[in-house]
């Protein structure tokens, strides 16, 4: 059974365009909200429709329970109109800078942001965050990330999706890309 987040906030037109903010308490009442970390979360299921973002609603809570905000992002998946390549994509893509509209209205650090996901929702959450190295002829190039992640994590992510066609049985891995510094 999924627990209810917060907020269930539409980042687009499509019916699974929308994500599940979930927003730690605050110690008071009276107390000034404080911009919070964030993590951007993207759920596994083999990209396939019959999976969404609900069986990760614990973990969210989880989250929310150490202080952490978390924006769980649904997206098209295969088995939906507009599911698989390119829109997935394009989805992880608008899900993730979506957070610039969602800091102006909620306590939300958008310099604090990493994202993170399981299975192949690790592999969307590895993708988004390196994609300020997508080659400009590519359709999912986009000149600016509006916002990017200072790490990604994933406890088992499918960091390539021919990878997880193979017959042979995947080994759990666990992988953190941190961005270089600029300056």
């Amino acid at each position: 059974m999924s627990l209810p987040a917060d907020h269930r906030i539409p980042y687009g037109p499509d019916a699974s365009q929308f994500g599940d903010l979930w927003l730690p308490l605050r110690e008071s009442q009276t107390s000034i909200p404080t911009p919070h970390p964030l993590v951007v979360f993207f759920h596994g299921g083999w990209w396939k429709s019959a999976y969404d973002l609900g069986h990760a609603s614990h973990l969210c809570a989880a989250f929310r329970r150490a202080g952490i905000a978390v924006w769980s992002i649904e997206y098209r998946r295969v088995g939906f109109t507009g599911g698989g390549w390119p829109h997935t994509f394009h989805d992880a893509t608008a899900g993730l800078d979506f957070v610039t509209k969602l800091a102006k209205r909620y306590p939300l650090d958008p310099s604090r942001v990493i994202t993170a996901g399981h299975s192949a929702g690790g592999h969307l959450a590895l993708w988004v965050a390196g994609r300020y190295h997508i080659n400009a002829r590519s359709e999912l190039f986009l000149p600016r990330p509006q916002v990017c992640p200072s790490a990604a994590s994933s406890p088992s992510p499918v960091p390539s999706i021919s990878a997880s066609s193979s017959t042979s049985p995947a080994t759990p891995a666990s992988l953190t890309i941190e961005k270089k510094s600029t300056t």
